[in-house]
Order: C-alpha cells, then sequence, then structure tokens
C-alpha cells in the first residue's frame, strides 16, 4: 500500500526519474484491487470512472519512469497506445 501512495501523492505527475520493478508492480496492483472494488460498491461504474480519470497521469507517470528505469524513452507508451 505504500507504493501506492507513494506514486499517487508524492510522484502525482512526477515524469523524471526511476521507477522500481516493486514500485511500478505494487501500483499495478493496488489500482487493480481498487478498481475492481469500486465496480462491485457502485454498480453504475460513475465511481469507477471518477477513479480512473483521477488515475490515468500517475499511471502514465509511473510507467514513464519505468520505461527510464529499464533504459528506454517515455515515448514508447506512444507505440503501446496505437
Amino acid at each position: 500500500m505504500e507504493w501506492y501512495l507513494k506514486v499517487v501523492r508524492d510522484n502525482y505527475a512526477n515524469f523524471d526519474g526511476r521507477a522500481t520493478r516493486q514500485e511500478y508492480w505494487m501500483f499495478i496492483l493496488f489500482n487493480i484491487i481498487f478498481a475492481i472494488a469500486l465496480l462491485f460498491i457502485d454498480q453504475s461504474a460513475t465511481l469507477y470512472f471518477i477513479y480512473l480519470i483521477i488515475i490515468i497521469i500517475p499511471s502514465f507517470a509511473v510507467s514513464v519512469r519505468r520505461l527510464h528505469d529499464i533504459d528506454k524513452s517515455g515515448w514508447w507508451i506512444l507505440i503501446n497506445m496505437i
């Protein structure tokens, strides 16, 4: 949980630096857990979509920092979107 909070609270839009493998995967794990929990709590999925909008910037930021850790450019995310 501390890794998730570190990404969301301390590095919300920080695209510089590096993210360790543990930081990245713990963020992804808790992100999936929270998203599934919100889908079960709110059947209309309103909270889920609000959560997705809030979490999109930290998701990109931690992904770019993880790419920096493996010596790749953050622009590689664009290739993933195509």
